[in-house]
């Protein structure tokens, strides 16, 4: 690991656990052996495994929320009073987890699979963060289509993004 900084070490190492084992079964004594720290650093950053759960959810959730939602306005800037195309507006939705994970100092493969796990996995503060923090973006991303797809009545607008939401997210 490349940080001098012990709690940026040790997030690293959580995400790839929690990505590799879950919440369960992750183990804070191989998070703090792999961090290259003491396993009570991680209380005294931390508190407990699940604020640590937390914070890795967190940051991985906010980046990506944050990347979107530049995206998005970079989008409807560009396209002023014109719809954006569906296939630019799915690519900006789901290109920042790529974006995302070739980020210098992020372990990709661990960054991926940690998003993934926390949708078919959730740990115990899974919901509460992500199904209520981006909320405000769902409800963008939605309208966004709404408009560009005005021949689609919402309700079933509505369907086919949570099907597609849910397909992203559980495959």
């Amino acid at each position: 690991m490349a940080s001098d900084d012990p709690s940026a070490r040790i997030l690293q190492s959580a995400t790839r656990h929690f990505a590799e084992y879950g919440f369960d079964d992750a183990s804070v004594r191989d998070i703090a052996g792999e961090a290259g720290v003491n396993a009570a650093l991680i209380n005294y950053y931390f508190r407990s495994k699940a604020d640590l759960y937390r914070e890795v959810v967190i940051h991985s959730v906010r980046r990506l929320a944050e990347s979107r939602v530049e995206m998005l306005d970079r989008l409807e800037r560009e396209a002023g009073d014109k719809p954006i195309p569906v296939e630019v507006l799915l690519a900006a939705t789901a290109g920042p987890v790529f974006a995302e994970s070739r980020e210098p100092g992020t372990d990709r493969r661990a960054y991926i699979r940690f998003l993934s796990r926390l949708f078919t996995d959730p740990g115990p503060e899974t919901i509460a963060v992500v199904f209520g923090g981006p909320k405000e973006l769902r409800e963008r991303v939605f309208e966004i289509l709404c408009r560009t797809l005005p021949h689609i009545p919402r309700r079933e607008l509505a369907w086919r993004y949570l099907f597609l939401s849910g397909s992203v997210h559980f495959t």
